[in-house]
């Protein structure tokens, strides 16, 4: 049965995270509250709780910090690292302080056991970075950042170089989406077709990811076409609701069924990922229903949102950078253009190989 993680707060105040055990993430948030929980946060939606089993890693890591993992680059996850062993050698680091403060106190030449002692105190150090530099999450890493980038030579060469475990359709995907960035739409919708037959992957999640590749290509239209297959899947997966909203309002400017869809959207828990790209929906609406100030709100909300997520992916900048697009056009439509002019040039170097149409956009619109 799927694995979710939740934060909330206990009738006495305390703030815990716990994994709960449901058949979907509106159950999950419903047990979590049915234990006295408040103020609770989702971190877990539908899609990842398939290929997520965080139990597993109980002995070694909390719910907590097990999450911790989505928001830490690689400086990050060093020093992480290095305070949790630490704490688990805290008793042979009082030993070591003691023998060096005795050695100190008593005086005289320093022998083998003391720069025994200074190498033990500082042994986590180059442990956590040459854990970290060896990682086998490494070259994953570096093919996220080749994402963000549009470099898609670089994308196809850090895949074959990944060997740590990924959910089944991941390395297909980056594949394909490579392929695609390249101009071989043709290869890559080949080459990730294996998908729609593994049944560890739901069907919908295949057309979700079908639309990325064609995004990827530039084939706006036929990712619309591939969202709404998605959504047609699963009525009550807000991601794949959210998804076929922002498509419909970005290629068809179908203002009334995007409305209906996030209306139904709301109507689901969202995680702390699926909330943000929400906002970001909701503000092209309100943006498309001439509303810019509240455009502007949902906006940055929405970017604030997702933001922290980008040093365990990288690639999520690329939404990001979608959202300032936007953010762009809300603010020349509230009459504030050198905000604009900064939105618009904080988006411009991520989007010029994602999304030109959008930028073109935005530069007929800024003059």
């Amino acid at each position: 049965m799927p694995e979710y993680i939740l934060t909330g707060r206990t009738p006495r105040g305390r703030t815990v995270t716990e994994i709960v055990v449901a058949d979907s993430a509106d159950e999950s948030v419903r047990l979590f509250a049915d234990d006295g929980r408040t103020d609770i946060i989702l971190h877990t939606d539908d899609n990842a709780a398939r290929f997520q089993t965080p139990s597993k890693l109980c002995k070694t890591f909390t719910p907590r910090e097990y999450l911790g993992y989505r928001t830490r680059g690689r400086v990050g996850c060093a020093l992480f690292l290095i305070r949790k062993l630490y704490v688990r050698t805290w008793w042979a680091d009082v030993l070591c302080l003691a023998l060096l403060a005795a050695r100190w106190w008593l005086g005289g030449e320093w022998g083998y056991f003391d720069l025994m002692a200074v190498a033990l105190l500082f042994f986590p150090i180059p442990m956590a970075v040459f854990a970290e530099l060896t990682s086998q999450a490494a070259p994953y890493r570096r093919a996220l950042r080749a994402v963000l980038r549009g470099q898609w030579e670089e994308v196809a060469r850090h895949m074959r170089r990944v060997r740590m475990p990924l959910p089944p359709f991941e390395r297909p995907f980056r594949e394909a989406q490579a392929l695609a960035g390249l101009g071989r739409l043709d290869e890559a919708l080949d080459h990730f077709r294996s998908v729609a037959d593994d049944a560890d992957v739901p069907h919908h999640m295949y057309w979700t990811y079908k639309a990325l590749i064609y995004q990827t290509a530039r084939e706006r239209n036929k990712a619309l076409d591939c969202v709404a297959r998605a959504a047609e899947l699963a009525p009550e997966n807000p991601v794949a609701l959210i998804d076929y909203a922002l498509a419909l309002l970005t290629v068809r400017n179908d203002v009334a069924t995007a409305r209906e869809l996030l209306t139904r959207t709301r109507q689901h828990a969202l995680s702390d990922v699926s909330t943000p790209l929400c906002e970001f929906a909701e503000g092209v609406l309100a943006l498309k229903d001439r509303r810019p100030a509240e455009a502007i709100g949902l906006l940055d909300s929405a970017a604030a949102g997702l933001r922290p997520f980008t040093a365990g992916n990288p690639a999520i900048g690329i939404i990001i950078a979608r959202i300032r697009a936007n953010l762009a056009l809300a603010h020349a439509a509230d009459g504030d253009h050198e905000a604009a002019r900064r939105a618009y040039r904080k988006a411009a170097p991520i989007l010029a190989p994602h999304d030109a149409l959008e930028l073109a956009r935005c530069r007929e619109v800024l003059g």
